[in-house]
């Protein structure tokens, strides 16, 4: 994809002047309410109308409603743009895998991602491009929609502008720890869903749709109600806790203490145990089995999910897992052991679709005796520059294997395979340039292509087995654009 569309690296002063010179218009103020409209001007002076091609990134709602994985990236002509509603009319030209979807679509601006490419010539590509990714950037991680309910009123990029883009870029430079990080966007995320609950259900007692005027005491219009109440105890608080995270002086005071916080962890526990439910024998056959893989006097916290786990682990931490299914999808940044423990293995599955059910970065990752899904995913595990990854007595598997990958090793990314076993996948892994592959007698089955090789990516295979991979067992790409199929002696050539 990056070197289809144009991918934009801006300093915070950058998006800082971009956004002042879109929201701010001398001596008058813009209110949270004019934001939009803003931004439809600026646009209607600056991108082309109609006739430009680019990749449209399908939305997650879609992509569930049309039982596909997301994300899924489809090419398209755009016929007209509706400045007004920041969204276009779009052309379906070609789709990413055998998917089906309406030839025509209205589709929000931020969705697409002009191609460097285009058909017309004289398509001012490069401002389309820049200007809607000023768009999707605002959007996507500094616009808040409950900022239009502000009791203050007042001018907009005056009150949010500075300090939004500044948590933003301290929450991907370091500045912000990863585990708060975190912590923002699921709280963001959460707090822009329960909005829209808050605004349909409003909506429905403004049109009373749901509250009779002459009997707001029926007991459809008492659970209306009390649904809003929920919604509005559930959104307040994280309202609450985002701003305070955007107050730079209330930001580092946070950040102070959730350091001192983790490091009284560090000293203090080496290993969190997960335990969902059960009965008082087997949560003592657990703790038993815990204690042989763990070394002696090894301090334990417990925690009720394999999320709340690794959000309250430390680096160098291990996770013990018992047998069940354990859901999320989790970018992994500082270094982690999971184990599970039992002759059965925990499975562990996508929460929601999404492009990855691991995501490693920056970190050293080991996993034992899992059995990890490919259902709703992407791909199960994406390793990414400095990272490092080992899986041992590990099975992934999926039930479509048209669909979905086992482990994509990015360039920069090393990982070990030993025993593990992997069926139903579209690539049960791959390898791309400048990643570092050791496999070790493990076993892949009902695959289409069991390894994907790049040239110039280091794969080690010994021992185990490939059985019925549809297209290969092994897949090697090379540089001049062919392709090797065959077995395992293709990697001395």
């Amino acid at each position: 994809m990056a070197d289809t569309v144009f991918i934009f690296n801006k300093t915070l002063e950058q998006r800082i002047e971009e956004f002042e010179d879109v929201l701010c218009s001398g001596d008058v103020p813009v209110l949270a309410s004019e934001v939009a409209d803003q931004w439809s001007f600026c646009l209607e002076n600056f991108i082309e109308p109609t006739g430009w091609q680019a990749l449209w990134k399908i939305s997650r709602q879609i992509c569930e409603e049309l039982n596909i994985t997301f994300p899924k990236f489809v090419f398209v002509k755009v016929l007209r743009v509706d400045f007004r509603e920041l969204t276009a009319l779009v052309d379906v030209e070609r789709v990413q895998d055998d998917i089906t979807i309406p030839l025509k679509q209205d589709v929000p601006l931020t969705q697409l991602y002009p191609t460097k490419i285009q058909e017309e010539v004289h398509i001012n590509v490069d401002y389309t491009a820049n200007f809607i990714d000023q768009l999707r950037f605002f959007y996507n991680h500094i616009w808040c929609p409950w900022d239009v309910e502000d009791a203050e009123g007042g001018d907009w990029a005056s009150k949010f502008l500075v300090n939004r883009v500044q948590l933003y870029f301290e929450m991907n430079d370091g500045t912000v720890p990863t585990k708060l990080a975190d912590k923002i966007h699921k709280n963001k995320e959460q707090a822009r869903k329960l909005f829209e609950q808050k605004q349909e259900l409003e909506g429905n007692l403004s049109k009373g749709t749901v509250l009779d005027a002459e009997d707001i005491s029926s007991p459809v219009a008492e659970e209306h109600t009390y649904k809003l109440m929920q919604v509005h105890l559930q959104l307040n608080p994280l309202i609450t806790e985002l701003q305070l995270f955007e107050n730079p002086a209330m930001r580092k005071l946070i950040i102070k203490r959730f350091n001192e916080e983790e490091e009284m962890k560090r000293q203090n526990s080496n290993a969190v145990v997960v335990w969902q439910s059960g009965s008082v024998d087997s949560y003592i056959d657990f703790l038993s089995s815990c204690k042989q893989v763990l070394d002696e006097g090894t301090s334990i916290v417990s925690a009720s999910s394999l999320l709340s786990a690794i959000e309250s682990a430390v680096s160098g931490n291990t996770i013990l897992l018992f047998k069940g299914i354990h859901y999320l999808n989790q970018i992994l940044e500082y270094n982690l052991t999971i184990t599970g423990i039992g002759s059965k293995s925990p499975e562990i599955v996508a929460k929601e679709s999404n492009s990855f059910l691991f995501s490693v970065r920056n970190a050293s990752i080991k996993l034992w005796n899992v059995h990890l899904y490919a259902g709703n995913v992407a791909s199960v595990l994406q390793v990414s520059n400095n990272s490092a990854v080992e899986l041992i007595n590990c099975t992934i598997t999926n039930e479509d294997a048209e669909d979905g990958r086992g482990i994509v090793v990015n360039p920069g990314g090393s990982v070990i395979i030993d025993g593990c076993n992997f069926s139903g996948l579209h690539v049960a892994v791959c390898c791309y340039p400048g990643s570092r592959v050791c496999i070790k007698n493990s076993n892949f089955k009902n695959c289409v292509f069991g390894v994907e090789a790049y040239e110039s990516s280091e794969l080690q295979i010994s021992g185990g087995s490939v059985v019925n991979c549809s297209e290969a067992g092994i897949f090697i790409s090379q540089k001049n654009g062919s392709h090797v199929r065959g077995g395992i002696e293709h990697l001395q050539k």
